[in-house]
């Protein structure tokens, strides 16, 4: 069975993978989408790609580095998984670990001391109506992790994408026919 990287490098392509702050072998300890957004700053700047592919939180990430950046080469993004709002995430994150009212306001309150913005002012649906890199959005009805409403909120914002949905793939969207959508739009 052939990988991913291994199909798409044979068609021509370099693969240039990045390990999220506090994932992988990045050496960080701090995990946020803004962060993220100036990793790939760095990596993006130095390999100066034409293709973005991202998952999830990267998708969100992505998205406020090339609304921040406007990155001129970069020809094709593809989002998978990706949320939406920001609020939202938080909203999540508060119900499951079963947060009060009070301690909902103060982290929301961290935020804005940290980022200079509320949790939903922060939306990757906002970020794309400047974007006109072509897209694809990639969403899976079922997924757990990111209500799929948050693919047809980003697609509705980002004027120049389409969106594929899957059923029954969940989150990780690893899946014969999830990377047949991904390389035939890259050929396209």
């Amino acid at each position: 069975m052939e990988t991913f990287s291994f199909r798409i490098t044979k068609k021509g392509y370099t693969v240039v993978a990045l390990d999220a702050p506090a994932h992988g072998r990045s050496g960080s300890k701090e995990f946020n989408a803004l962060l993220y957004a100036e990793f790939i700053n760095v990596v993006a700047s130095r390999f100066n790609p034409s293709i973005i592919i991202a998952h999830s939180v990267g998708g969100m990430a992505t998205t406020a580095f090339q609304n921040k950046y406007q990155l001129p080469d970069l020809e094709k993004l593809i989002l998978l998984g990706a949320p939406s709002e920001f609020k939202d995430i938080i909203s999540r994150y508060v119900d499951m670990l079963g947060y009060n009212n009070r301690i909902s306001h103060q982290l929301n309150q961290v935020i804005l001391k940290r980022f200079g913005v509320t949790p939903d002012m922060f939306s990757s649906a906002k970020l794309l109506n400047t974007i006109q890199t072509e897209g694809l959005i990639i969403h899976d009805k079922e997924d757990t992790i990111i209500p799929y409403e948050d693919a047809l909120l980003i697609n509705r914002a980002y004027k120049n994408s389409t969106l594929i949905s899957t059923e029954g793939l969940g989150h990780s969207l690893n899946n014969a026919l999830v990377r047949e959508h991904i390389y035939n739009f890259l050929e396209a």
